[in-house]
């Protein structure tokens, strides 16, 4: 598994998760160099999707934010069927750039019995929040929408538990 190091400010305790956090210079230079090593490799792989130009670049800094939340690494291994939604213990990290109404958004195929985190991620501020997270049932309770790639299940942020599952939480 390949670990890298990310640099972000360290949060207070209690955490507010919804807080917004700067991405350091070395973070975002790191996630961008990682994720330009993965569009290499996954150019190809079925599993990735490139709806946004910048997809792993995205969720390398939400798993990143994550993954210092919690004191850990995200799964950052390069599978050509994807990590299998396993970002972290059971955990899959979503990211949305949608800064006012991010929505969680999962597809009928990723349902494997994990929870679901989604960050915001702002590009133009260079920064990132946790907007919240669901599990399987939450989300299959959610509405189905097509956003021109095929149905999914979306919960607005307003509809997400707030923080992180408390299976990450667990040290």
């Amino acid at each position: 598994m390949m670990q890298l190091e990310f640099v972000w400010e360290q949060p207070s305790v209690p955490v507010d998760f919804r807080t917004w956090r700067p991405i350091s210079s070395d973070t975002w230079n790191r996630c961008r160099d990682f994720s330009n090593a993965l569009d290499l490799k996954k150019k190809s792989y079925e599993s990735s999707k490139y709806w946004n130009p910048d997809a792993h670049f995205i969720g390398t800094i939400a798993e990143s934010l994550v993954g210092v939340l919690i004191g850990s690494h995200p799964n950052l291994d390069i599978q050509s069927a994807g990590d299998g939604g396993h970002d972290f213990k059971g955990t899959d990290v979503k990211a949305s750039t949608f800064i006012y109404d991010p929505e969680l958004k999962i597809t009928p195929k990723e349902f494997k019995g994990n929870d679901f985190v989604l960050v915001v991620v702002d590009l133009k501020r260079r920064r990132a929040r946790v907007a919240g997270w669901a599990d399987e049932e939450m989300v299959r309770n959610g509405t189905k929408k097509d956003y021109g790639h095929g149905e999914r299940y979306a919960l607005t942020e307003k509809k997400l538990r707030p923080g992180l599952p408390s299976r990450l939480m667990e040290k």
